[in-house]
């Protein structure tokens, strides 16, 4: 596993792993309590969406003492350069749906608003994301066919964004291609790595459309 590569590799490390489907700022919370008293100096993102977005929202906020919501996206984001940096952040997709891997966003729910948020920094950008077709095998056929049907709605409100233009209209489009041309055979063939790479792929570039582009009333409406 993870932990032990790193150890091989002669790092130490720690899992946090309260994270939910829908992470919450006292989750956040907490993985920062943890990243401290461990005394740790990066973080690795290992899931889906979710995960991704844990480990940004960690990101952010385990080297300061900032409120997790001045990263809120309607603000002025804070000027760090009164503040430590962040930490290294790798990224490892176990899906191929959210593209969450590549940008620098986070959904969080802030548990006393009752309400989710998009927090983020411009500084803060994964340093290096993996893409293995190998470690999405063992997701269920249904999750792979919902994820991948997420990619392509995240290419397609990219493509149709009144924010789009001619960088994030060739990674939107390419993703359309890959993830239409591979996801239902993918589906029909759920061991074929090629079929598997083709779509996670599409999932990275949808990704990289719409962290440029802004999405639409889909996802609008599903917050």
């Amino acid at each position: 596993d993870l932990k032990g590569y790193l150890s091989k590799g002669g790092l130490d490390s720690a899992i946090y792993s309260d994270i939910s489907p829908n992470p919450r700022d006292d989750e956040i919370a907490a993985g920062k309590a943890q990243y401290r008293g461990g005394g740790h100096d990066g973080i690795i993102a290992i899931g889906g969406g979710s995960g991704m977005d844990g480990g940004k929202a960690l990101a952010l906020c385990a080297n300061n003492d900032l409120d997790l919501w001045a990263f809120e996206y309607e603000q002025s984001p804070p000027d760090m350069a009164r503040h430590p940096a962040f930490p290294p952040l790798i990224t490892i997709q176990t899906t191929a749906g959210t593209g969450a891997e590549t940008e620098s966003t986070a959904m969080i729910t802030d548990t006393v608003r009752k309400m989710k948020w998009c927090i983020w920094h411009v500084d803060l950008k994964p340093a290096f994301a993996v893409l293995d077709p190998e470690i999405t095998l063992g997701l269920p056929v249904h999750l792979t066919a919902w994820t991948g049907v997420d990619a392509m709605v995240h290419a397609i409100e990219a493509y149709v964004s009144t924010a789009s233009g001619p960088m994030t209209d060739m990674h939107a489009l390419q993703a359309i291609r890959l993830v239409s041309n591979n996801l239902i055979p993918l589906v029909a063939n759920p061991t074929d790595l090629a079929l598997r790479e083709q779509v996670m792929l599409g999932s990275m570039q949808a990704g990289l459309a719409f962290s440029n582009a802004i999405l639409g009333a889909v996802h609008a409406m599903s917050h």
